[in-house]
């Protein structure tokens, strides 16, 4: 289908665009000073931002060039497989959310040839940039974060039925604070032309700083503090610790659940779900229960948890862990309910799981996760 091809193409064209990108450009930007030309070129009164945007401009037609030749492959691919169904405005969405990046990695790239005195060491530094935040190499590293990473903003696939979800909100923020990083890289890199072409752009610096600063700032927020996620150390070091606190309580005996009622509301545009229900806990063993452990996931958001019986409740809020405390233990037969109500969502910015995320127009959900 053309959803399948324009995945495919989304997950091989970028490696191959960013190695002609990175050759073009060291030819480009070094190509008249191996011939000699550079101390002719300098004497013309050309601006720095003129000829920046010249280069730019051949490896944007150059990016797009393998952008189109991919689209075309896809649809003969779709044809030789009989799929003759060829959806043109799926395939039209390469040209923002795979064809965006790629202007945008022309421009770090050649600001960083720009920058770096030396054909060689500044292909190399331009290299090292790409493959650290554009690279699976770089995601292993550790470089994850969305204002890092200018390649492959979106993290999944293009579903049939509903397309990137809300992960294209999330690329349209990341797009905005990656275009206005271009542009202060092409306005920084005619930093040594004239004075005119400096007045001429006065204005235009503390506009793009501000789109900048705004969109980086309202990532950050979104990605670090509305729905923060621990790093791969800390979930490690969190769950030794928690083994070392619960693992004792692996064969405490807990009451059963034997009916179990809720009401759901679904939020598809949030992105969250909210739950109210009711456990019907019967202790089965032979033994009194005094104590019970109840977990909350930290992809949840409890609200209120109660027992039918006088109990008094602590939290573990680290591990979402609850006690209760019985006054009256629970005896072998006995039976008591619980209510609780929690909601739980998930944010474009930091990924979704597979149960348990909210689309909208299809949803599944386990509440035993």
């Amino acid at each position: 289908t053309s959803s399948l091809m324009v995945s495919t193409i989304q997950d091989v064209i970028p490696f191959f665009a960013l190695l002609v990108i990175l050759f073009y450009s060291s030819e480009i930007v070094w190509r008249s000073r191996d011939r000699r030309m550079d101390s002719i070129e300098d004497t013309t009164p050309a601006d720095r931002r003129a000829i920046f945007v010249a280069r730019l401009l051949t490896l944007a037609f150059l990016a797009l060039i393998l952008v189109v030749v991919s689209c075309l492959l896809g649809m003969i691919t779709q044809l030789v497989s009989g799929v003759p169904e060829i959806e043109w405005n799926t395939y039209a969405l390469l040209f923002y959310y795979l064809y965006g990046p790629l202007v945008v990695a022309a421009v770090v790239v050649l600001s960083i040839q720009n920058a770096i005195a030396g054909k060689y060491p500044g292909l190399l530094a331009a290299t090292v940039i790409v493959v650290l935040c554009g690279t699976s190499l770089g995601t292993s590293a550790g470089i994850t974060h969305p204002l890092v990473r200018f390649i492959h903003p979106v993290p999944v696939p293009l579903f049939e039925m509903n397309g990137y979800g809300a992960y294209a909100t999330a690329f349209h923020w990341q797009m905005v604070y990656w275009l206005s990083a271009a542009c202060l890289l092409i306005l920084v890199s005619g930093r040594l032309g004239s004075t005119r072409s400096r007045h001429s752009f006065r204005g235009v610096y503390p506009a793009c700083m501000v789109v900048f600063l705004l969109s980086g700032g309202y990532i950050v927020y979104q990605h670090d503090f509305r729905h923060p996620t621990p790093s791969g150390e800390s979930v490690n070091d969190w769950k030794q610790a928690y083994e070392q606190q619960f693992k004792r309580y692996e064969g405490m005996d807990q009451p059963a659940i034997t009916d179990v009622k809720t009401n759901i509301r679904l939020h598809p545009e949030q992105q969250r779900y909210e739950v109210q229900g009711e456990y019907e806990l019967v202790n089965r063993s032979h033994a009194d229960i005094d104590s019970l452990l109840i977990y909350i996931s930290q992809e949840s958001e409890l609200e209120s948890m109660r027992l039918r019986r006088p109990a008094t409740m602590r939290a573990e809020g680290r591990y979402g862990h609850y006690w209760f405390r019985l006054k009256e233990p629970l005896r072998p037969g006995d039976t008591t309910r619980m209510t609780f109500s929690f909601r739980s969502g998930w944010s474009p910015f930091r990924g979704h799981t597979a149960f348990n995320s909210i689309i909208g127009n299809g949803t599944f959900i386990r509440i035993s996760n």
